[in-house]
């Protein structure tokens, strides 16, 4: 088992050197700091030697759920994928303006012969393209990307997308269903999905067009992204609200399906 896992982590490796110079566009600006990374946690989540974590901005790879149940799957290769690029390698890491998180993580792209790590594990359909505002410098060039993966049909998008009705925990998802209700507050914008899903808009994140446009949706299929919260427990019987909550974080997260 250990060899098969050695010559799987090289060949992601031989891939990823193979593909790095014709394909690198994802490239952040900023001050780039060579860094040694001691593990990798998961596809989206490195340690470093002095100890500090660092999230890989741009990507949401599969949970691996340690301790908590079986990988989601591609979990496993997302990370084997991370650890083969990162193999004999001394990565240089770019911090976003927002450079560490609420646990104290670091937050940055870590960048390995002129290309992302994000980029190339989205690339390869092992992880999601996401934002998370103020550190969207890559977004527009991660969710093409994205698109390429997905029309191959390749890692993650070779099974269809989640439906909003089939929704039955929490956690990241990207899903799609169809508008059954919308309600307006002075700060939010809520679309129900399949009768299963609310999505939470902040108002201020959208423009006034945007706003216009998913405020007249009811009826059309809608595709969003981000973390579900499963609500059951806390909600009385009966209520009208429903049982899992998206809170929309990013414009990217959340498009109208033709």
């Amino acid at each position: 088992m250990l060899k098969s896992k050695k010559a799987l982590m090289s060949a992601f490796f031989i891939l990823f050197f193979n593909l790095s110079s014709a394909n690198a566009q994802c490239l952040p600006q900023g001050l780039l700091t060579r860094v040694a990374v001691s593990k990798v946690v998961d596809g989206d989540t490195v340690r470093l030697d002095n100890g500090r974590s660092v999230r890989l901005l741009g990507v949401n790879t599969p949970e691996l759920n340690l301790g908590k149940g079986k990988p989601e799957p591609f979990a496993l290769e997302a990370k084997m994928a991370l650890q083969g690029i990162l193999q004999g390698a001394t990565p240089g890491l770019v911090l976003g303006s927002e450079s560490e998180d609420r646990y104290k993580r670091l937050l940055g792209y870590l960048v390995v012969e002129h290309q992302s790590t994000s980029e190339y594990l989205i690339s390869q359909g092992l992880g999601w393209a996401v934002a998370a505002e103020p550190n969207t410098e890559l977004a527009d060039c991660l969710f093409e990307v994205e698109t390429h993966a997905r029309v191959a049909r390749v890692g993650i998008w070779a099974s269809p997308v989640t439906t909003a009705a089939s929704v039955r925990s929490g956690g990241f998802k990207l899903i799609r269903g169809r508008v059954t209700r919308i309600d307006l507050t002075s700060k939010h914008l809520y679309l129900e999905l399949d009768d299963q899903v609310a999505l939470r808009l902040n108002l201020e994140g959208f423009s006034a067009e945007r706003r216009s446009t998913l405020a007249a949706s009811q009826g059309q299929i809608l595709e969003a992204r981000g973390w579900i919260i499963d609500r059951r427990k806390q909600l009385k019987s009966g209520s009208r609200y429903k049982p899992f909550l998206l809170p929309i974080t990013s414009g990217w997260h959340l498009n109208i399906v033709p």
